[in-house]
């Protein structure tokens, strides 16, 4: 009996942990913990500070530096920039390195992406996009902007510019000074070579309802301007020619036009030119080089390379008294409706005066037919 209450003895408990040994393991987790903690505090700041100047900002209140917002709107930065969004509901967002985004005005974004690119908006409804990505092979876009909304007043303009620009140049996309506006480039480059005096590249679509667009050609101007034009460049990825070194527009500051399209297909160093309308079109279709398309008001002018003199309509052929007579029909019909509805307008409004003129009178004479037998009976 002795030996089994001594074996009783020597028997482990349940839970063999002492307090003492209890202290020592939570002093242990607790030191292990903190050393992590540490640790992961050190890789978050070395993180931020190998994104450069990384920030967020929504409502006023913000994280880090280059990130402004007002109430309602959104700015943030990831890689060295800035974002501004002012007005109300507005986000302004960049990526890459010395990125620059801006919105003004309300339920409007700018997105700046790639190196050295600037979006910019004003106006309401409005969306502006330059670059993407991020620097270095991440992210395309370099030295480029894009701007939509050029007044306060701008409403639904889009710009977009997915290029580059050599030092010494400039690339951007313009849409505004009205409503429903494109301006877009893609894959467009301005260079300090080539063979025009020209190095810079421009795309601008103002007005209402206009678009300018181009792709894969350098160095190009390409403009629409009025209500409803179209101007379009469209060159090729690669060979020659490529459409670059071109003027494609669509109605001129001078001159804008209306219901008009102005289209270059793969040539290069060429002038196209699409003004006044309604219905005037020029373009020039796979001509090579040093192609000339000109149309003023309506009618179409194309040139190909089996018809380099073009192929012009009937329309054009009018003479300028021919048009103005049009014109002049198209004026005395409208002159004559509005004529004919204010003589119904007035017509009516004399009818009611009659009739507003005999219920007055009507009721002078029962007043006065009421007020004579007492007068009698006095």
């Amino acid at each position: 009996m002795d030996v089994q209450e001594r074996d009783k003895e020597t028997v482990a408990p349940k839970n063999p942990t002492s307090p003492a040994r209890n202290r020592t393991n939570r002093t242990t987790r607790a030191t292990i913990i903190g050393g992590l903690a540490t640790g992961l505090a050190t890789l978050s700041m070395s993180a931020i500070g190998s994104a450069n100047a990384s920030c967020v900002s929504f409502s006023g209140f913000g994280i880090g530096g280059g990130c402004q917002s007002s109430f309602g709107s959104f700015a943030l930065v990831i890689g060295s920039g800035q974002a501004t969004a002012n007005g109300f509901l507005t986000a302004a967002i960049s990526t890459g390195s010395q990125t620059t985004s801006s919105t003004d005005g309300l339920l409007s974004l700018a997105y700046a992406g790639g190196t050295g690119s600037s979006a910019t908006t004003l106006g309401a409804l409005n969306f502006a996009a330059a670059g993407f990505g991020f620097e270095g092979p991440l992210g395309v876009g370099s030295n480029i902007s894009a701007v939509a909304g050029l007044s306060p007043s701008d409403v639904l303009n889009l710009a977009f510019n997915v290029g580059a620009a050599e030092a010494g140049t400039t690339n951007e996309t313009r849409a505004g000074n009205g409503a429903f506006n494109i301006a877009g480039n893609f894959l467009g480059t301005s260079t300090v070579s080539g063979p025009q005096p020209n190095k810079n590249m421009l795309v601008q679509a103002t007005g209402f309802g206009n678009a300018a667009l181009t792709a894969f050609g350098n160095r190009n101007l390409v403009s629409a301007m009025g209500t409803l034009n179209a101007a379009i460049n469209m060159g090729s990825p690669v060979g020659f020619p490529n459409g670059s070194d071109n003027q494609v527009s669509a109605g001129t500051p001078d001159r804008n036009a209306l219901l008009s399209l102005a289209f270059n297909g793969s040539g290069a160093e060429s002038v196209v030119r699409a003004v006044g309308g309604p219905f005037a079109v020029a373009a020039t279709l796979f001509r090579p080089i040093h192609a000339e398309a000109i149309q003023n008001g309506p009618g179409i002018t194309i040139r190909t390379p089996s018809n380099p003199t073009g192929v012009t309509s009937t329309l054009h052929t009018k003479t300028t008294q021919e048009r103005q007579n049009a014109r002049n029909t198209v004026t005395e019909r409208i002159t004559n409706s509005l004529k004919k509805t204010r003589d119904a307008v007035g017509n009516a409004t004399r009818r009611l005066n009659t009739k507003d003129s005999e219920a007055n009178s009507t009721a002078r004479k029962a007043k006065a037919g009421a007020t004579k037998p007492a007068d009698d009976k006095d």
